[in-house]
Formats: structure tokens, sequence, C-alpha cells
């Protein structure tokens, strides 16, 4: 291993590139940040306390560590955009080796030695690897004079999984119609690597008998797995299909009632599904579905991540785990979140891997959802996978924002 403590030549710089500067809350304060153009936003000004993030709050995250994103150039240590590419493809010794490497370089700024040591950190945070980040924490310290930051384990972070609020979500539009099977089957792809989801259904103002049909076609296989199925605007949808049905009046769809008593079921309204039930029955003199319970969260859990402490708000679109390939899901699950919002916001605090054919399938839709004049802010990267996003131009078409220290619980 290259000791961090070494110096070397400064190398040649290379031209036209873009850097991110990472600093630290017990260290000095990075270099002043100036404005870019339109698109290309920082996040708060260094006199200005970061927001407590309930997002990291809930997060329980304890390191220390800050970051700062900023147009600057990756000339003084190019080895740190080497770095971030070698790690989004599964090279992590290759890209320790590059930024131990730019470590051991000599007269390097202050800035570019903080945001190396960042990297080096995350890459061993995200290993499980405690030992070296502690040793790599001492050379920190000696070098910088500040105190190191503290070590937050990410190693149990595997799967990739996207998640609006606390949950992965799929919103349905104005029309439920024949087309709801789209928004279906990202459920279920959803469903097929989380044990529960979110459906909202609040901006529902018009349903066909197809629609119902696929959502309760949605519904009732989802409960037949056992998945946990939070569902906004449930009151709002019930009501709107009590408008369209009639006891007696069999030339009415039953897939609207089979909908409704789905509904009722899911806001454990006992009394309003037996009654909805019956009324069902003298309508089709058929028996009515039976009451499901909802399934209840497994005892005895002793592996994987514990849960969140609090609810994440619903304010971004929230992505983890590590995300690699075309990330077609993925991609398309932002875009129809983006849909109808004028401001998407990406919150990637909990994403431990982005590699380099997903964050280009990712920068194609910011790309495009800024030349349909829409707003895009990247929150909470990483240090390793804000300076990929930099490298690869998101700062064209993006606003990226600063990681923030949670603050401690009272």
């Amino acid at each position: 291993m290259i000791s961090l403590f070494n110096k070397k030549p400064v190398p040649q710089p290379r031209k036209g590139r873009v850097a991110v500067e990472h600093g630290f809350s017990g260290g000095a304060k990075p270099q002043p940040k100036g404005k870019g153009p339109a698109g290309q936003g920082v996040e708060a000004p260094d006199d200005q306390e970061p927001d407590d993030s309930a997002a990291n709050r809930a997060a329980g995250v304890s390191s220390v560590m800050m970051m700062e994103v900023q147009e600057a150039r990756f000339d003084a240590a190019p080895a740190l955009e080497e770095a971030a590419i070698l790690y989004a493809n599964r090279q992590d010794d290759a890209a320790r080796a590059a930024l131990e490497e730019a470590l051991a370089q000599d007269d390097l700024p202050v800035p570019v030695v903080r945001q190396a040591f960042a990297m080096l950190f995350d890459l061993f945070e995200n290993a499980g690897n405690r030992s070296d980040f502690e040793s790599t924490a001492l050379a920190f310290a000696v070098r910088l004079e500040t105190s190191p930051p503290a070590f937050n384990d990410r190693s149990n972070i595997k799967q990739e999984s996207v998640r609006a609020g606390n949950l992965p979500q799929v919103a349905f539009g104005a029309k439920l119609d024949a087309d709801a099977v789209r928004q279906c089957d990202q459920a279920r792809a959803f469903a097929a690597k989380n044990p529960a989801l979110r459906l909202d259904a609040s901006k529902i103002e018009s349903v066909t008998p197809e629609g119902a049909a696929h959502l309760h076609a949605l519904i009732t296989g989802l409960q037949r797995s056992a998945r946990t199925i939070e569902f906004g605007g449930a009151s709002h949808l019930t009501a709107l299909l009590d408008s369209l049905t009639e006891t007696g009046r069999a030339d009415v769809p039953q897939t609207y009632w089979l909908l409704m008593l789905d509904l009722l079921q899911l806001q454990g309204k006992l009394a309003e599904y037996e009654e909805t039930a019956l009324n069902y029955c003298v309508t089709y003199e058929v028996s009515p579905p039976a009451w499901v319970d909802a399934p209840k969260p497994k005892a005895g859990r002793t592996s994987g991540p514990p849960e969140p402490a609090a609810p994440l708000p619903d304010d971004a679109f929230y992505l983890s785990g590590e995300i690699e390939g075309s990330a077609q899901a993925t991609v398309k699950a932002i875009g129809d979140y983006a849909a109808e919002k004028s401001l998407l916001v990406i919150d990637t605090f909990n994403v431990k891997r982005l590699d380099f054919i997903a964050a280009g399938a990712l920068l194609n839709l910011v790309s495009a959802l800024t030349s349909a004049e829409r707003q895009v802010e990247i929150r909470n990267p990483s240090p390793l996978i804000a300076a990929l996003l930099v490298a690869m131009g998101f700062t064209e078409c993006a606003r990226l924002s600063r990681r923030k220290e949670p603050k401690p619980r009272p």
C-alpha cells in the first residue's frame, strides 16, 4: 500500500474537466463557491447552517463527513476522476490505488486533499473496512491537522431499491383506465424485490372498468404473496367508486365493486366492508370476496439492515443500494414520479454504488427533463458518486446538493 504521508511531484493537469470538493465538519471550511450557469446551482453558502434532513435522521448515520459540490477542475489530481469511474465499474482496488497515489503527491491543494480522503473513506465504508478506514483517518488527522470522520459501515446496503417517501411507490395518474397496466406491472416488479410498497391513487379523477380490473388484479396478487400495501388516496378512490355503483343495478361493472371492497380491506374498515359486501351480493346474486387481513411484519427478524427510526418524508424520489446496468425499471419509475412535477428531487443518500451505464441512463432522463423545462436536483450523493456525476456532466442539467450531517437526536 502506498503511504499517504509520502510526497511525489504533481502530475500534469488535464484540461476542461469538472471536480467536486469535499470538506469535513471538523476542519477548515471549503473555498467560497461561485455560481454557475442556470441549472448548475450549488447548495447553501458556508456560513449557512445545513438543514436537519429527516431522511438523514432516519438513516441514523454517525459519520461527520460533509460534502460540497462546486464548479472546479480535476486538473490538480486527475486520478480522482479516474477513481470515481473505476469504482463505478466495480474496480475497487484500482480506485483505491488511484486515490492513494493522488494523496502521495506533493503540493496538492488542501480542497483536493480533502476530496481524495473523502472518496477513500467512502470506499472503505462501502466495503465495511474499518481497519483501513482508521489507519487512513490517522493520516488525514496528521496531514490536515483536524479530526477525521467517524466510521459508518455501509456494507450491508446490497440490493437496489427505489423509494418515494419510506416505501417503493407507484403513483397513478388522473385516469385509471386500460393504460394502468403499465403502473401495475411496475408495482409487481417492485414487489418482487420488496416486502412492502406504496400505491398512490390520490390524483385519480376517473375510472374505467378496465382500469378497475387492472388495479383489483394487482391488489389481489399482492395480498396473495403476503406483500404489505400502503395505499395513498384510498378514501378518495373509494368515494369515487361509490359514486359509480348503485345497489340493485347489475349493469354496473362488477370490477368497481370488487376494487371498492379491496380498498375497504386495505383501510381496515370492516363494518363498511361488510355493508358493501352485502350490497354487492344483493346486486349480483353472488357471494362476495372474503375479508383478508393485512399481512403483519414477520417476527424474529435477525438479519438485514435495521428499520428506519422514523419515516422518510415524501419530498423526493429515494434511491438506495447498488444501481447497475441499464436500470430500466428504476429510470422509468423516476420518470413516472416526475411526470407532474416542476421540480424533481432525487435523494441518493443510501446509494452505495451507481455504475457507469446506469448513470448514463439517468443522465439521459435528467437531460430530457431539463429540456422540457423541469428542474432537477440530485441530493446527498456520496463522495464517490458525486465525483462520478460531475465528471459525466450532470451539472450541465441538474443541481447537485451537499451531503449533510444529521444532527444528534435529543
